[in-house]
């Protein structure tokens, strides 16, 4: 197999199909000219309060813990728009890295939330995946009700739930988009022969780009690979954290997670004299809620 198949095989038929149909999904199920996808994830959202208070009073975690890894995503989530006002090909030229970086957002953001119920004093990478998703993701009053789709489907036992044409109410993307993420679903429980949902996705990829094919982007990588990885990599990024911070301000309360984004912005700002905008964005909407 010479360069040009293995980079087809192992990422264009793959990766980065998986990747562009869940992007594609998020942004068209949630943007449209009179809000941002967070905006349309919001209005999504159905929190059940009660519950929330129920789990705040019974749930064993570690509030400094689910701080540091919220403040560390939104570092992260930085790291992987920086530079913020760079084209597409100056901000992907190590698109390998990016992809890294963009597991981290994901990892830390999951790590937030699992913490809010679990204080072990260390929690891995895998654990945290699992824990989010059997303990969290998939129960009843959260589901996609709360982790709206495609993030709330989880693969239990070999089925797909809820079935993708049933959680998206996008027509083109359920004909289009929702076989490359059930694809991607089955093919990564198959790995494990366990409870998963994309979040398990994303860790395979990262691990996928550490341990063997980052290589392939030095000589395969065109203008509407780089165009396609970009939009995906932040249109998710940016849907998870909407999450992860929404999940937060509902369980420690709006003004303890504000005095914490104050505190990163203003350091950020300080020490590293970058300013976070679309950061400010997503609060400007939270305040709202």
């Amino acid at each position: 197999m010479n360069l040009a198949q293995k980079f087809r095989a192992n990422y264009l038929n793959t990766h980065e199909k998986y990747l562009k149909s869940i992007a594609d999904v998020i942004k068209w199920s949630y943007w449209d000219s009179t809000r941002s996808v967070s905006e349309g994830i919001l209005n999504k959202i159905e929190v059940d309060q009660n519950y929330f208070n129920e789990i705040g009073s019974s749930w064993k975690g570690d509030k400094e813990k689910a701080f540091r890894n919220l403040r560390n995503s939104w570092y992260h989530e930085c790291a992987l728009r920086y530079p913020f006002e760079a084209e597409d090909i100056d901000r992907m030229k190590f698109a390998s890295w990016k992809i890294i970086q963009f597991y981290y957002v994901i990892y830390t953001a999951s790590s937030a939330i699992v913490r809010c119920c679990d204080n072990s004093e260390q929690l891995g990478h895998r654990k945290v995946m699992n824990i989010l998703t059997s303990n969290i993701i998939m129960q009843p009053k959260l589901g996609i009700r709360f982790f709206v789709p495609p993030f709330g489907i989880y693969v239990k036992r070999g089925k797909i739930s809820p079935p993708c044409k049933d959680a998206i109410r996008w027509d083109w993307g359920r004909e289009n988009h929702c076989p490359n993420i059930e694809e991607c679903l089955l093919r990564t429980y198959e790995k494990r022969n366990k409870n998963v949902t994309l979040l398990h996705y994303f860790k395979d990829l990262r691990e996928w780009i550490n341990y063997e094919d980052a290589d392939l982007f030095i000589r395969l990588y065109g203008s509407t690979v780089i165009s396609n990885l970009n939009y995906s990599l932040l249109e998710i990024s940016n849907a998870f954290n909407t999450l992860s911070d929404t999940f937060l301000i509902n369980f420690y309360g709006f003004d303890k997670v504000y005095s914490e984004f104050e505190t990163f912005v203003e350091e950020m700002n300080e020490h590293l004299k970058v300013d976070p905008e679309f950061l400010r964005a997503r609060f400007e909407l939270y305040n709202r809620l």
